[in-house]
């Protein structure tokens, strides 16, 4: 029961960060070319799915979460470049 507690803050903490960051780049996305307009459409359904499996409360879930905050940090840095 403890470690299914400890798991379910751990997707709360890493949902909100996703939400966060996924905030950022949306107020940041009038800004983009072609280019990067066309890589956040292609980003934004993983998002989406990571937001839909935080729902579960499992180490795969968690792992959804991780790997789509890694791959927004990884697109905000491209952006800063490209702005």
């Amino acid at each position: 029961m403890e470690k299914k507690k400890e798991l379910q803050k751990q997707i709360d903490e890493s949902l909100s960060k996703l939400r966060t960051l996924r905030d950022e780049i949306r107020v940041q996305a009038h800004l983009f070319g072609m280019e990067l307009k066309q890589a956040w459409a292609a980003l934004e359904p993983r998002v989406l799915k990571a937001e839909e499996a935080a729902l579960e409360v499992t180490e795969v879930s968690a792992a959804a979460l991780g790997g789509a905050i890694q791959a927004l940090i990884e697109f905000q840095k491209t952006t800063k470049k490209k702005i």
